[in-house]
Order: structure tokens, then C-alpha cells, then sequence
């Protein structure tokens, strides 16, 4: 039922500048309105109330994901592929420093490192106690 009100993918770009600009717009005016009230009224209360007002209606024009303001539509590059090409571009920048890369990569560990941390105290093995200054 959401699916049909808010976006389920994210904002496009040009939704984010249409929001921008509707804010910006709605804020203006708000502030404008509430100046003069405020003035003639010789009210602060009343200035801050109609503000007030024109930051709830910004908040729940732009805040929920609507789909008035425009999908995302854009294919993202999937990270591996990203990952691939940085590495191709890595080694045509580069070619002394990624085949030695290549040569000094260790295998994988597969037991953790030992931990140099005391079991029973948690400070670390050899680390000197410092005494309280008095």
C-alpha cells in the first residue's frame, strides 16, 4: 500500500534540486508573512507561529520520500566492477607497483592474531603499572 505513495528505490537528483527549491520557496514566503504579521501585530509570538508553520509544511512535504518528487533511476555500478577497473587503472598507472603487490600479497590467515592483552587483568602483558600520584 506505501508502494504506491512513497519511492522504494531512493530520490533522483532532480527530485532533490526540486525539493531544494520548494523549500527555499515556502521558507521565503513563510518568513516574509510572518515578518509582517509579526510587525503590524507587534507580535513575536505570532511571527514565530507562522514560521513555524511553513517549517511543518517543509518538513512533511519533503521529509517522507514522495513519489511527486521524482524516482532514482539511475543503473549504479555494481562495487566489484568498480573494484576491477580501479585495479586496471592502478596497474596501467603503475605497473612496477602492482605486479610487486601482486608477488608480496600473503595468503590468507585463517587463525586469528594473538591478543597481547593479560586474560585476567585486560591491561596489556609487559606494560608498566603506573602508581597514583599522591
Amino acid at each position: 500500500m506505501l508502494d504506491s505513495v512513497f519511492l522504494t528505490r531512493g530520490m533522483s537528483l532532480c527530485g532533490q534540486k526540486a525539493q531544494e527549491r520548494f523549500i527555499g520557496i515556502v521558507l521565503s514566503i513563510a518568513g516574509a508573512i510572518g515578518f509582517l504579521v509579526g510587525a503590524y501585530e507587534q507580535s513575536t509570538w505570532m511571527m514565530m507561529l507562522i514560521v513555524g508553520a511553513g517549517v511543518g509544511v517543509c518538513i512533511l512535504a519533503t521529509g517522507p520520500p514522495w513519489k511527486a518528487w521524482g524516482e532514482d533511476d539511475i543503473q549504479w555500478v555494481p562495487r566489484a566492477t568498480v573494484d576491477k577497473w580501479l585495479a586496471e587503472e592502478y596497474a596501467k598507472e603503475n605497473p612496477e607497483a602492482a605486479e610487486e603487490d601482486a608477488a608480496a600479497t600473503p595468503p590468507a590467515e585463517t587463525a586469528s592474531p594473538k591478543s597481547d592483552k593479560s586474560p585476567k587483568s585486560g591491561k596489556r602483558a609487559g606494560s608498566p603499572v603506573l602508581s597514583k600520584r599522591k
